[in-house]
């Protein structure tokens, strides 16, 4: 199982990113530790009311133009949920979502996927 991080971005503009906490070899499917209850789904009313940091509000949920999802926990989150876009990516995924890496990562390196791909 790999485990993952979430922090400041390389990419600028980018917020918030996800880093590799241990080395990943080429090939490797990374353990996705998301499941659908997982996830919080709000409409904007019910986000702008939560009693929970500015950092969380502005970093951790995913935006739609009518409601958006939070984690539940930020320990427990998909992968696929912080990845930022590159045009030379270190993981690509298959049909079913499920990522793997394209080459070998190193511990501390930003995970990345082309946007074009998804």
């Amino acid at each position: 199982m790999q485990f993952f991080r979430l922090k400041p971005s390389t990419i600028e503009g980018a917020g918030v990113g996800v880093f590799a906490a241990a080395n990943i070899p080429k090939g490797a499917v990374l353990t996705d530790l998301f499941a659908e209850d997982d996830v919080r789904r709000l409409t904007w009313e019910e986000f702008a009311a939560l009693d929970v940091p500015a950092e969380i509000k502005e970093n951790f949920v995913t935006r739609y133009e009518t409601e958006c999802f939070l984690p539940k926990c930020l320990n427990r989150m998909s992968v696929g949920w912080y990845l930022n876009d590159s045009e030379d990516p270190n993981l690509a995924h298959d049909a079913n979502y499920v990522y793997f890496a394209l080459r070998d990562i190193v511990a501390g390196e930003e995970l990345l996927i082309r946007y074009d791909d998804l």
